[in-house]
């Protein structure tokens, strides 16, 4: 026992000086660490007093780099030089000065210098104004997505498989929540709009479910942005988008097509609440909630105001929304973070513009403001935590061009060219007369513009003189139009827009007029972009999209007599079809039917009713372009149409198949953006649209101090 005791007492002795040991250990460490971080301060003392008392800036300069450079881990001492090195950059003159400011605002955005640094940025303008282009991308744009509420990351969809991501705004790095397996593995399923909770731990977003029953395939649902399990908030939805959160995170704000409502969808049961039923007009576009979470601010047309759209602040509570009138395109609110008003795009200064308006309780306080202009923005996504503005940008540079047609060999046999210079970027595909005219419509405003197209342009050949005249009329779908039979007009379809239902238009390409031939009917949901097609210039088929009575959405083949003014609907479609196009026989339509879910054929449907018959089968969606894809050689024998390459940047390259069947064949000619190709009348040539089409994602610092500014 003695043994035992005296063994038991060394061992407590050994443990107690290992203990004192490894204190007596730490505190070298602790020393050392502390010893560190007072030469941090000393050395910024020192800096401060060659600026301030010695007067000695380029000294000054050279020790707050020093400091920068040396004591990185200490972010109170460096976020504090790196202020004063812009500073002392400032005085000098120096555009280093913004480069300083810069790097405290992206590294340093949780040091309270941060704030200092992008009002100086706001101050400075020039350059970036305080900007920065976080990423430039084709698939993974997040333009459907939302910001965190720390401003790190960003939900998106990636559309190469339509899975549900989030992207890292610092590294632009993407990292997928949902995994698919792809388009064609998941039966065309994906996510659409998301939006962040304002604690930043869950994401709810739109989700196209393939697999679901009946036609109504939308869900709401709900997913953390480390990914893991996905709940299902709302099932059986025709449509929907997810707009924003409540400020307590206990509800979110959704659109939906069924009967066009907005409502709030609790996360505690996911029984909807109807916020207000919306006019077939209306279509709220950025709704947001305030930070108090009693209004919620969007944009819409209004009645009698089919040109341009106006701004809505409606009550959390419910009730008729007051709209903020003005003759212009109001668009994309976005509250301020104290809730005191709001920033939104407008054209009202005849340019696209940032501007802000002050709100209190529900109601506007003076007028508007501009903040920044020319900004030439398509979405903006609101401010983080730390006041830095998001918004992103769609940059589409696209033109007109035809190549030369090898008719014998199926081949594109020489270089293309544009159709012309003028309005170069903002050009669509041309459309084709029967005595080889020529047609397209252009944009002239900023880029990223996806409004009304505004001029016409026509060449009476290929080396004829390009005549282009504004458009007076709403005209949206670029594709759908075609020559009439005497060549002196355009069939144009019209979009759908406030006080109108969209419908065929007759368009004077030398002076820009135009005059309504038929309205679509009220069965019609929507405006739809789809080929117009003719082969007389006399009789035009089209496939719309149309609401049936029980609510849910289809599509249809509709034929269209000028002689007559008379719009018949012909038979249901595939969705495919709203890209067919009619042979040169008007007898045949070839389109991209969707066989099973994800995957398309390339069929051939008789206008007669006979059978389809089936070019190519079991293609998934990727592998053939299904919108303004496929054109009739004009002999009737073969058709040329889209496929994807894989490539970056969408190029996509043109494909042969004869109408007899056999196996598809490559013409050996790929574009980037290569879009609705169409072949001469004569045969001889091959027009198409081309171009780089993609969207970028910025950041604004100081924008909350030009707001305080704004006059």
């Amino acid at each position: 026992m003695v043994g035992v005791h005296t063994e038991h007492m060394n061992h407590s002795r050994f443990c107690i000086a290992a203990a004192l040991l490894a204190a007596l250990g730490a505190f070298p460490a602790a020393a050392r660490a502390q010893e560190k971080a007072d030469k941090a301060e000393v050395a910024l003392r020192v800096a401060i007093e060659k600026e301030t008392v010695e007067g000695d800036l380029k000294a000054a300069i050279e020790q707050y780099s020093k400091i920068v450079a040396t004591f990185r881990s200490n972010r109170d001492v460096v976020a504090r030089a790196l202020l004063r090195l812009g500073q002392c950059h400032e005085k000098m003159g120096s555009a280093e000065a913004r480069k300083a400011y810069e790097r405290l605002v992206k590294e340093f955005g949780d040091q309270k210098e941060a704030a200092q640094a992008r009002a100086r940025l706001a101050v400075l303008g020039g350059g970036a104004g305080g900007t920065r282009r976080l990423w430039s991308d084709t698939e993974r744009d997040c333009m459907e997505g939302a910001i965190s509420p720390d401003g790190r990351w960003m939900s998106c969809t990636d559309w190469t498989t339509g899975d549900l991501g989030v992207r890292d705004v610092a590294t632009g790095q993407f990292r997928r929540l949902t995994n698919t397996g792809g388009w064609e593995a998941s039966g065309s399923a994906y996510a659409d709009t998301s939006a962040v909770s304002p604690d930043g731990k869950w994401i709810a977003y739109a989700w196209y479910n393939a697999k679901a029953p009946g036609r109504k395939k939308e869900e709401l649902r709900l997913i953390a942005p480390e990914g893991g399990p996905q709940k299902v908030l709302l099932k059986g939805q025709q449509w929907l988008e997810a707009h924003a959160w409540t400020p307590d995170g206990k509800h979110v704000l959704i659109e939906a097509a069924d009967e066009h409502r907005l409502s709030l969808v609790p996360l505690a049961d996911g029984a909807e609440r109807l916020l207000r039923r919306l006019a077939p007009h209306e279509d709220p576009e950025g709704a947001r909630i305030s930070p108090d979470g009693r209004w919620i601010v969007y944009g819409a047309p209004s009645p009698g105001t089919p040109k341009h759209m106006d701004l809505h602040l409606l009550s959390i509570a419910g009730g008729e929304p007051l709209r903020l009138e003005h003759p212009a395109q109001d668009t994309d609110p976005a509250w301020l973070p104290d809730g005191s008003g709001i920033v939104f795009l407008s054209n009202r200064s005849g340019e696209n513009a940032l501007w802000t308006l002050a709100i209190q309780d529900g109601k506007p306080q003076g007028p508007a403001r501009v903040v920044r202009t020319p900004f030439p923005v398509q979405d903006t996504k609101g401010f983080s935590k730390d006041g830095t503005f998001f918004y992103g940008v769609s940059v589409a540079m696209q033109d007109a061009f035809v190549a030369p047609w090898d008719a014998s060999s199926g081949k594109v046999a020489g270089q293309p060219r544009k159709l012309t210079e003028r309005n170069a970027g903002r050009n669509g595909p041309p459309f084709w007369s029967r005595d080889g005219k020529l047609a397209w419509f252009g944009r002239t405003g900023s880029l990223g513009d996806a409004g009304p197209w505004h001029t016409i342009s026509t060449a009476p050949s290929l080396d004829g003189p390009v005549t282009s005249v504004p458009v007076r009329g709403q005209l949206w779908a670029n594709h759908a139009a075609a020559w009439s039979a005497d060549g002196t007009s355009l069939i144009v379809q019209s979009g759908r827009c406030d006080g109108c239902r969209g419908g065929l238009v007759r368009l004077d390409p030398r002076t820009g007029k135009s005059e309504t031939l038929i309205e679509f009917p009220e069965t019609i949901e929507r405006w739809q972009p789809s080929r117009l097609m003719t082969i007389d210039g006399k009789t035009f088929y089209l496939v719309l999209s149309e609401r049936l009575p029980d609510k849910n959405s289809s599509a249809a083949l509709y034929r269209y007599h000028v002689q007559t003014n008379r719009l018949e609907r012909l038979m249901p479609m595939d969705w495919g079809y709203a890209s067919a196009s009619l042979s040169p026989d008007g007898r045949t339509l070839a389109g991209f039917l969707r066989t099973v879910p994800g995957s398309f054929a390339l069929a051939l449907l008789p206008l007669d009713g006979g059978p389809k018959k089936v070019l190519l089968e079991g293609r998934p969606v990727q592998d053939l372009t299904q919108v303004g894809g496929i054109a009739w050689e004009p002999d009737g024998k073969h058709l040329v149409y889209l496929r994807h390459t894989g490539k970056a940047e969408d190029v996509r390259e043109l494909m042969r198949i004869s109408t007899e069947g056999g196996a598809p064949v490559r013409v050996g000619f790929e574009m980037e953006g290569l879009w609705k190709p169409e072949i001469s009348p004569d045969g001889r040539w091959i027009s198409f649209q081309a171009g780089r089409n993609r969207s970028e994602m910025w950041a604004m610092d100081g924008l909350l101090e030009a707001v305080r500014n704004a006059k």
